[in-house]
């Protein structure tokens, strides 16, 4: 099982400092959150919240992940990175295609893109997005995107993006795994057909088994169409709100989940506004609990 850190609403100066201190302290990776904008009114509702509203104030910080993740790679030697989520159909084909290339070729091996088709209506109308069908938007762009960060010419006609053959480079040393997030029966099934991987957040411990239920069903299906799926690799990373124990991660390895996301800063009932004092927590928890589970469970 691996550790992830979720950094999501962390002020820009301090993604650096953790970032070292992560791969000081043996984290296997951070994952960073993605959002343009919050308008001042949104009638779109939040997925991760029963009354459906947006929880954090509108000055929260959100910095670009992948920006984000190109500083923190090139602060840390053996550190992993993904997006979670990135909401691919807000943003640039092209834009994201170089952008991710990029930064597989400054940190390799170590870049994955988690992906969404979001939730929030006002962002892809500010952007000139279309909101409906974005879901099959997002997986003709993720068909291209593998596809040119392949290498060589490629042209494509499809519902969404029609061109003639292109070329771009650079192109990553080896295929970046998008892993798919979300939590509905069309991001499971998203997930099981083209995705390398998925990728959950906020469940509690009764609801995560609901949902890995419905992703391991989703496999299962995608499977029988496509049995060149079994033996492909398939990541599952969760974010469960409970006490870490070596049960627990016990029984989410047997249900295929290979990665714990966790922010032990948020755990603490101290002040953790300060870069000192996530650390501290880091520290506490890598020493207390990450390092101790893995012995036990190893």
């Amino acid at each position: 099982m691996e550790f992830w850190l979720t950094c999501g609403m962390i002020p820009v100066e301090q993604l650096v400092p953790i970032a070292q201190a992560a791969d000081r302290l043996g984290y296997d990776g951070i994952c960073l959150p993605d959002h343009l904008v919050f308008p001042e009114t949104i009638q779109s509702a939040y997925p991760y919240a029963e009354d459906g509203s947006a929880w954090w104030q509108p000055d929260t910080p959100w910095p670009d992940p992948i920006t984000s993740m190109a500083a923190m790679a090139t602060a840390t030697t053996r550190l992993k990175f993904s997006t979670n989520v990135f909401v691919l159909p807000v943003r640039g084909l092209w834009e994201t295609a170089k952008a991710m290339s990029t930064l597989a070729c400054l940190a390799p091996g170590r870049i994955n893109l988690g992906v969404g088709a979001g939730w929030m209506r006002e962002e892809f109308e500010l952007t000139g997005s279309q909101f409906d069908r974005r879901g099959a938007r997002m997986e003709e762009m993720i068909e291209i995107l593998r596809r040119v960060w392949r290498g060589g010419m490629v042209e494509h006609h499809g519902e969404f993006y029609d061109f003639a053959p292109v070329q771009m480079s650079p192109v990553p040393p080896a295929p970046i795994p998008i892993w798919i997030g979300g939590d509905s029966p069309y991001a499971y099934r998203r997930a099981a057909r083209i995705g390398d991987g998925w990728i959950g957040i906020g469940y509690t411990e009764d609801q995560v088994w609901t949902a890995l239920d419905a992703l391991n069903s989703a496999r299962i299906d995608a499977i029988a169409k496509d049995p060149s799926l079994r033996d492909k690799p398939f990541e599952k990373l969760v974010a469960v709100y409970a006490r870490p124990t070596a049960e627990l991660l016990r029984s989410l390895t047997s249900q295929g989940v290979t990665g714990y996301l966790t922010a032990p800063w948020f755990a603490s009932k101290r002040d953790m506004s300060s870069i000192d004092a996530k650390i501290a927590s880091m520290e506490f928890y890598a020493d207390k609990v990450m390092n101790v589970l893995k012995d036990e469970t190893s």
